[in-house]
């Protein structure tokens, strides 16, 4: 920021007591904040600069450790929040159901440990088709804790080799999890 001047101009980084004269030769002069009527003759500035910044070694160096500081410990809470977490360990992914009459259900349980070390939560567990019908646990399953997914498997409107997919969705390290069924699904058994 400078203030113009008639024959030059004088700038805030100039330290000290400056008197200036100059002639001013419109009708209205603009004070800052104030219209005055200018008079037809000389009108000495008197202005007094004193104050400049210089950023010391001292503030310099707090400004930087302060920084630093900031940076360490927003490094550390990442390191902190990927150190803990769930993970979800199945003791077998896959079944098969071999050979059922259509019409029959049967069912099957998945079984699960909780391999992390925070808490394991389940938020839902999807089927391919209604011809399944999951169960799991709602409440977290704590570290080293283990837990059960049961599938009910309905053949009443299948026939012949069925593959079926159940997502099993947590806040697992390792995301979302599939595990698989199977069955050959037979013609329905006579009526004696």
């Amino acid at each position: 920021m400078s203030l113009k001047l008639e024959g030059g101009s004088l700038k805030l980084e100039d330290k000290g007591l400056h008197i200036t004269r100059h002639q001013v030769h419109s009708a209205l002069y603009l004070v800052p904040g104030t219209r005055l009527p200018a008079p037809d003759n000389d009108i000495n500035f008197k202005t007094r600069i004193d104050m400049t910044f210089k950023p010391n070694f001292f503030f310099m160096t707090f400004c930087l450790f302060f920084m630093g500081l900031q940076l360490a410990q927003a490094q550390e809470q990442e390191v902190a929040d990927t150190t803990r977490y769930a993970q979800i360990t199945f003791d077998h992914t896959s079944f098969d159901f071999k050979d059922m009459h259509q019409g029959e259900k049967t069912e099957h349980v998945f079984k699960f440990t909780n391999t992390g070390t925070a808490p394991l939560i389940l938020s839902n567990v999807l089927t391919t088709c209604g011809c399944t019908a999951p169960e799991w646990p709602r409440s977290p399953i704590p570290p080293g804790g283990e837990g059960e997914i049961k599938i009910v498997f309905d053949s009443s409107t299948k026939m012949g080799r069925q593959n079926k997919v159940i997502t099993v969705r947590s806040n697992s390290k390792s995301g979302d999890f599939r595990l698989r069924i199977s069955a050959m699904v037979l013609p329905p058994k006579k009526k004696d």
